[in-house]
C-alpha cells in the first residue's frame, strides 16, 4: 500500500474493541437474510464443520451488519450468529457483529424491509393475548362505516402479520435480540483494520472507538425506551414514523400549555432528540455513503484523516453495493468494500486477511483471489438516500445547501434539478415550482406544485409508501415542491397485468420481473395493485410510463410527478386501473376510513374543499370497481 504515510495515531488508548495479533480474519459484508450464503461461506472458509460447528479456533469471524431484513431467513441468520458467537469464545476466537442500519431499524420499529418469511419465522412465538389486546386498542382505528368485522381483522392482520408482535418484542430493549444488538459495537478495530458498517467521517473518528460504540449503544437504548413510554398514548402498535408524529404532536400540546403527563413529555422530546443522534445520523457509522460512493479526490483526505485518528492501516465497509457483485478495493487498497448484494440475490464472498494479504475468497471453489480495484473517480451518490426515513429526508431537503441548479422539462412542465449538500451526505433532488393560471372553467385542471405535496401526504395517510418524501421550500423567491431523485430506477413500462397477457412484453410481466431480481411474486404484485388504486383515488389515471418507476436493488415500486393530478372528475380509466383486485385489507380500510376531516387536516395547505371532496368520490368508485366482490378481467377468462 505504498503512496500513504500515516502519522503517529491521534486517539490510541486501550481499548475493549481493538485486537492485535490474530493469526486469521474472516470478514463478509451484509447477509440480509441470505441464511444459505452465510452458511457456504462459513464452511467454505473453514469457520465452521458441515454441522455448522465452530472449527475456527482462535481466529476472528466479523460480520460488518445487515444480518436481517430483505431475506426470509433473517432469524435463522441471527440464531446461528448468536450461537457460534459463543462457542467461538470458548476456543479462544471471536465473532464480531457490526451493528448496520437495518438492525438499528428493526430496534427502533422501522419495519419497512421485513420480508413475510421475517415475520413468519416468528409466528409460533406471539402470545394470542398481546395480539387480542393489541386488536382491542386498534380496532375502532380500523373500523370503517360499514365495514365489516372481518373485514377489519383481516385489514389488522395485512398491516400486523402473525409474528409482527413477537417479532417487535424480540428486537425491544429488553427483548432476546434487542438486549444482545445493544451488546454489539458499531466500530471494531483487529489488526489495523477497521470494520464498520457504512464508514466513518473525520467528526466521528476523532470520537474514538470506544466513544462511538458507548454513543450508539446508548442513544439506541434511550430511543427503545422512549418508544415504550410513547406507546401507551397510541391505540395503534407504534412504527419509527408514527412514534416519532406523536412525539412531535406531545411536544406540540406541552408547548401550547396543555397539561400532560412530564414523563410522557420527556418521552417525546427525548425520542425527537434521538433522531439526530448517531444511530440514525446520515454521517453516521451505519448510513455514511461516502467512502464508497465519492470520487477519491475528494475523500482522500478524510479518509486519510480517519485511519489517522484511528491508528489503524485500513478499513473494510458494507452497506452500499458494489455494482460489480465483487469485493472491491479503493484509496489504494486501504478502504475495502465488502458488499456484493447477497440480499439481492448475488453470490457471497469472503475477505481474507491471513500473513499480511488480504484475499478475497469463493466459498464454492475455496480459491483464493485479488479483490477487485475500483477506478478511483467513485459510484457516484447514487442510492445514497434509499433507507433514510420520512424524518431524516424531510429533514436533509428542507435544510440542505443547493450547490446546483440545472433547468430540466419533466413531465411537460419546467423544473429544476438540485444538487444538495449536507452534513457529509449529499443527493440530487427534483424541484418543481409549476403553478399554472387556473382555466376558467373548471379552476381545478390546472398543474400546480402543491399536488406533489399533496400525494405525498396521502400515500402516508394509506400507509402505502409508494410517494418519494416530498417537502415544500422556496429559493430566490421561487417556492416549489422538492423530493429526492428516484436513482439506479427503470421505467415500470409494462408491468400492467398479473400474467403475460396480450400486449404485455415477457420480460416485464410481474413473474418474470420478480424472478429476475430474486423478489417475490405476491409483494410485488401487492405494490402494482396500490400504485393502481392510489392513482385512481387521485384522479392520476393518465400516469405515464416514466412516472412509475420500478427500483431493482429496492425490489420497489415508485410514484413520481404528481403535478396534474386531483382535478375534480370523478370518471375512472378502468382500462388502466385494471387489474386492481383484491385491494390489500389493510388499504380497502384505510380507504373506506378517508373522511373530509382528516383529509383537510392533512392535506388543506395544498387542496382545497372541492378537491378534497372528489378524492372521497373517486374512493367510492375505486371501491365500487376493485372491491372484493368484483371479477377481474383476469378471473373472468
Amino acid at each position: 500500500m505504498a503512496g500513504w504515510i500515516f502519522s503517529a495515531p491521534a486517539l490510541r488508548a486501550d481499548s475493549k474493541w481493538v485486537w492485535t495479533g490474530v493469526k486469521r480474519v474472516v470478514a463478509l459484508g451484509d447477509v440480509h437474510g441470505r441464511y444459505d450464503q452465510l452458511t457456504a461461506i462459513l464452511i467454505g472458509t473453514g469457520m465452521t464443520d458441515e454441522e455448522l460447528r465452530w472449527t475456527g479456533r482462535d481466529d476472528h469471524l466479523v460480520l460488518c451488519g445487515d444480518l436481517v431484513d430483505r431475506g426470509e431467513q433473517d432469524r435463522a441468520v441471527l440464531n446461528l450468529v448468536r450461537r457460534l458467537q459463543g462457542e467461538a469464545r470458548d476456543a479462544g476466537g471471536q465473532v464480531h457483529v457490526i451493528l448496520g442500519n437495518h438492525e438499528v431499524m428493526n430496534m427502533t420499529r422501522d419495519f419497512r424491509y421485513v420480508r413475510p418469511g421475517g415475520y413468519a419465522a416468528f409466528a409460533r412465538d406471539e402470545d394470542p393475548h398481546e395480539r387480542e389486546e393489541a386488536w382491542h386498542r386498534a380496532e375502532k382505528a380500523f373500523t370503517a362505516e360499514g365495514a365489516k368485522k372481518e373485514e377489519t381483522s383481516a385489514a389488522f392482520d395485512e398491516k400486523y402479520p402473525p409474528g409482527y408482535f413477537a417479532r417487535r418484542d424480540a428486537f425491544s430493549r429488553d427483548g432476546e435480540y434487542g438486549s444482545w444488538l445493544l451488546e454489539q459495537p458499531s466500530v471494531i478495530e483487529v489488526n489495523g483494520t477497521v470494520f464498520v458498517h457504512g464508514g466513518l467521517t473525520p467528526e466521528v473518528a476523532a470520537l474514538g472507538i470506544d466513544e462511538i460504540n458507548e454513543r450508539v449503544r446508548k442513544s439506541l437504548e434511550s430511543f427503545m425506551q422512549s418508544a415504550e413510554v410513547l406507546q401507551q398514548v397510541l391505540t395503534v402498535p407504534g412504527s419509527f414514523r408514527e412514534l416519532h408524529e406523536t412525539a412531535q404532536q406531545v411536544v406540540k400540546l406541552d408547548a401550547e400549555g396543555r397539561r400532560l403527563d412530564p414523563h410522557l413529555v420527556s418521552a417525546a422530546q427525548d425520542l425527537i432528540d434521538q433522531i439526530h443522534e448517531l444511530p440514525f445520523a446520515p454521517n453516521g457509522p451505519q448510513w455514511y455513503r461516502g467512502l464508497s460512493l465519492e470520487s477519491e479526490r475528494l475523500e482522500r483526505d478524510p479518509f486519510r484523516s480517519v485511519l489517522d485518528r484511528l491508528g489503524a492501516q485500513r478499513m473494510m465497509v458494507g452497506h452500499t453495493v458494489t455494482r460489480t457483485g465483487r469485493v472491491s478495493t479503493r484509496f489504494q487498497g486501504h478502504l475495502i468494500r465488502g458488499d456484493v448484494g447477497m440480499g439481492y440475490g448475488r453470490r457471497g464472498y469472503a475477505v481474507l486477511f491471513e500473513g499480511g494479504k488480504v484475499d478475497v475468497v469463493d466459498p464454492a471453489t475455496r480459491q483464493a483471489s485479488l479483490p477487485f480495484v475500483e477506478p478511483p473517480y467513485g459510484e457516484g451518490w447514487s442510492g445514497g438516500a434509499v433507507h433514510m426515513s420520512d424524518v431524516a429526508m424531510a429533514q436533509f431537503l428542507r435544510t440542505a445547501e443547493v450547490t446546483a441548479r440545472d433547468e430540466v422539462s419533466l413531465a411537460g412542465s419546467d423544473g429544476e434539478i438540485w444538487d444538495l449538500q449536507g452534513k457529509d451526505m449529499k443527493l440530487r433532488a427534483v424541484f418543481k415550482y409549476v403553478e399554472q393560471d387556473p382555466p376558467s372553467p373548471p379552476r381545478h385542471e390546472a398543474r400546480r406544485y402543491q399536488h406533489e405535496r399533496a400525494a405525498y401526504e396521502l400515500d402516508r395517510l394509506l400507509d402505502i409508501e409508494l410517494v418519494p418524501t416530498v417537502v415544500l421550500r422556496e429559493v430566490d423567491g421561487r417556492r416549489g415542491a422538492l423530493r429526492p431523485v428516484v436513482e439506479e430506477a427503470e421505467d415500470l413500462v409494462s408491468i400492467r397485468t398479473y400474467e403475460d397477457l396480450e400486449g404485455a412484453p415477457p420480460e416485464k410481466t410481474i413473474e418474470t420481473v420478480a424472478r429476475t431480481y430474486g423478489l417475490g411474486v405476491e409483494e410485488l404484485r401487492q405494490q402494482v395493485i396500490r400504485a393502481r388504486v392510489f392513482d385512481g383515488l387521485i384522479g392520476n389515471l393518465g400516469r405515464r410510463d416514466v412516472d412509475t418507476l420500478f427500483v431493482p436493488a429496492e425490489g420497489r415500486v415508485v410514484l413520481v410527478d404528481h403535478e396534474g393530478a386531483f382535478g375534480l372528475s370523478s370518471d375512472l380509466d378502468t382500462a388502466l386501473l385494471d387489474p386492481c383486485r383484491p385491494i390489500p385489507a389493510d388499504l380497502q380500510i384505510y380507504l373506506q376510513m378517508l373522511n373530509a376531516g382528516d383529509l383537510r387536516e392533512k392535506l388543506g395547505d395544498s387542496l382545497d374543499d372541492a378537491q378534497i371532496d372528489a378524492i372521497l368520490k373517486r374512493r367510492d368508485r375505486v371501491l365500487g370497481f376493485c372491491g372484493p366482490e368484483r371479477l377481474s378481467s383476469l378471473e373472468r377468462r
